[in-house]
């Protein structure tokens, strides 16, 4: 009988993914985290995508999920980056609803378009406890 000894090494957890953790991301490194928690990917996932201002990625209906990040204080949705991420969205040829993330936006949701805060949002669907 031969006896091995296995190696085994240990790593300790990197940093805790909170709202403050969230905020500080990068806007690539945001991207793929909301490409990884979207609601709308649930079962099949989001495809990310790349070459466009405010598309990200897209889930399985062909839905466009799109991004405004400036970092915490240049992230509010406007009204002009509504029309200019629609005019992106239509000229990709996916399909609406569209979800957009920033940190704020002062124009209610509508059929074509679904405001999604940050981090709320992504705390709410990553199931975060905060404490």
């Amino acid at each position: 009988m031969v006896l091995r000894r296995e190696a085994f090494s240990f790593t300790s957890p990197g940093q805790k993914l909170d709202r403050q953790a969230i905020v500080s991301l990068q806007r690539d490194a945001l991207a793929g985290l909301i490409c990884q928690a979207d609601e709308t990917g649930r079962g099949r996932g989001i495809t990310s995508l790349s070459g466009y201002k405010y598309i990200i990625g897209k889930n399985h209906r062909s839905e466009a999920i799109c991004l405004l990040w400036n970092g915490v204080n240049g992230s509010e949705v406007t009204p002009e980056d509504l029309k200019k991420a629609s005019k992106e969205v239509s000229d990709a040829g996916l399909k609406r609803p569209f979800r957009i993330y920033g940190t704020f936006c002062r124009v209610g949701d509508t059929a074509s378009w679904k405001f999604c805060q940050i981090p709320d949002e992504i705390i709410a669907q990553m199931h975060i406890e905060e404490k």
